[in-house]
């Protein structure tokens, strides 16, 4: 018999349930992909001290990144690549006891970029890595919302979530300064940006 309960973000009868509230209804009525995502990020800061970016892109995630653009100009195969990278992350995680729940998404997204054949791998990981935590935001908070009244159905959850990697790299293309991690931290700041439209 296990004994595992399920966490859910805060409803609205909490400090936090407003800004959950906000989420949907900016879903239900799809105002548009920046509005959302900068909505789910306010909402999903409101349950930590720390800002989402400090968080969400945390010391775990950096050791992915370094260990990303050490395997990016190497001579080998795309496998090659992602094992190396794997093995050289595994380690840091572990010397450093940094790892965490971020930065296995992080290696999930590191996976990927490499077997992308992108020519800019960095910016191919880090839109996948923030749409994968947009995913687990929205699949983690918002099921009790799904299907109450004013969000009655999946289609415009849908929506934001298919168009949320497009937007992320929209966003990272538009930033010409900065190292990979200082742009995702950049998405993930979301103080005073987000606004009713």
């Amino acid at each position: 018999m296990g004994t595992s309960v399920s966490q859910p973000s805060p409803t609205a009868s909490s400090e936090g349930g407003n800004e959950w509230n906000d989420v949907k209804d900016s879903i239900r009525n799809f105002t548009n992909i920046e509005n959302i995502t900068s909505k789910l990020v306010v909402a999903y800061e409101s349950q930590y001290d720390a800002s989402a970016s400090e968080v969400i892109v945390d010391r775990g995630v950096e050791s992915v990144i370094t260990s990303l653009e050490r395997q990016i100009s190497a001579n080998t195969s795309s496998e090659e690549k992602v094992l190396n990278m794997m093995l050289a992350s595994r380690k840091e995680l572990a010397i450093n006891n940094c790892n965490s729940f971020f930065a296995e998404i992080a290696l999930s997204a590191a996976s990927t970029a490499l077997m992308s054949n992108n020519a800019d791998v960095m910016k191919k990981f880090a839109s996948n890595y923030a749409k994968r935590i947009i995913d687990y935001i929205a699949s983690r908070d918002l099921p009790m919302n799904i299907g109450t009244k004013g969000l009655t159905n999946l289609g415009s959850l849908d929506r934001v979530l298919s168009s949320s990697e497009q937007y992320f790299e929209s966003k990272l293309n538009q930033s010409q300064t900065g190292t990979i991690t200082e742009k995702l931290k950049s998405i993930f700041t979301q103080s005073g940006e987000v606004t009713d439209e």
